[in-house]
């Protein structure tokens, strides 16, 4: 049998990570037991490489474009323009040298159009991106997109509007793209935690799992809930359009609760979503357990004498 590990790579320190994952497995669950334990390491670890390399601590500001400049978010406003394309997992982080700085941590691929528009949002609201791939979200499957102001020497040079030797014209009345970001997932998350009725008729919550963010051994579930029929319900949120991602993300957490809470019943997937493709439409139906759900938001005001 081949060495994975290569010749001369079994130290010590293998070893003794070998035996204690040996141990694990062993447990009942252990499989579940291990993932977890891989996926908190590497988490702990990208995280404290990032604080390393940028110098950072956790903030309390809201996550948004507005405070990366040194404004304020401005109070009761639904129209949530001021976050990155792809927003996903979103967090503000106080640096030393580039002051409050702007992580998300998307799954990935990344493509032409969403570079594309992330460039035009650097431009019209002077930050500068970096794209990294030390997420500690999902490491491997998540990326991290990090803003920050930029300086008056990069605004300059034009660094802020390119990339690669592209240009990128600033977006501001483009109703395509501001569309897609103009509610934030969070507090999509929260509104249908507490009202899943809007999903589905007869959607509760499991009386033992927690609901929001349940941890797997392959991520992070955004609602994990119960249906008229007690089968468990996988339900993805995404904000703006639904990507091909989507259909590998959630089909790889129902996978992981068949395997380890259905005791022996169906899972069922829900993706809730603005704008599904009709790429994701068509896959879904080759799936029997999927469906796409397609929210709208609406606004009005009136007057109260």
């Amino acid at each position: 049998m081949s060495n994975i590990l290569g010749e001369g790579k079994r130290t010590p320190e293998i070893e003794a990570a070998l035996s204690a994952l040996s141990l694990l497995l062993a447990k009942e669950g252990g499989a579940d037991l291990v993932h977890r334990a891989y996926g908190e390491a590497i988490r702990t670890t990208q995280l404290g490489d990032f604080k390393r390399h940028w110098k950072a601590t956790e903030s309390d500001e809201f996550p948004c474009l507005h405070t990366v400049i040194g404004k304020k978010h401005p109070k009761g406003v639904l129209d949530y323009t001021c976050e990155l394309p792809l927003h996903d997992h979103t967090s503000a982080w106080q640096t030393e040298e580039h002051g409050l700085v702007l992580v998300t941590q998307p799954y990935g691929p990344i493509y032409r159009d969403d570079m594309a528009r992330l460039l035009a949002v650097a431009a019209k609201w002077r930050v500068q991106l970096k794209i990294e791939a030390g997420s500690w979200w999902f490491p491997g499957r998540c990326f991290l997109i990090i803003a920050h102001k930029a300086s008056w020497e990069d605004i300059a040079a034009g660094a802020v509007a390119k990339m690669s030797g592209t240009e990128v014209e600033p977006i501001e009345e483009d109703p395509s793209i501001v569309k897609q970001f103009n509610f934030l997932e969070r507090d999509l998350q929260g509104f249908l935690s507490r009202n899943l009725h809007f999903i589905e008729p007869g959607l509760r919550q499991h009386p033992e799992l927690e609901l929001e963010q349940h941890q797997t051994g392959v991520g992070y579930i955004d609602l994990l809930c119960q249906d008229s029929q007690d089968r468990l319900v996988v339900v993805e949120l995404k904000a703006g359009a639904a990507r091909d991602s989507a259909i590998g993300q959630i089909t790889g957490y129902m996978s992981w609760v068949q395997d380890n809470l259905a005791k022996g019943s169906k899972v069922r997937g829900i993706i809730v979503c603005m704008n599904p493709t009709d790429r994701i439409l068509a896959a879904a139906k080759l799936i029997p357990e999927l469906s796409i759900k397609r929210f709208k938001l609406s606004f009005s005001i009136e007057s109260a004498v």
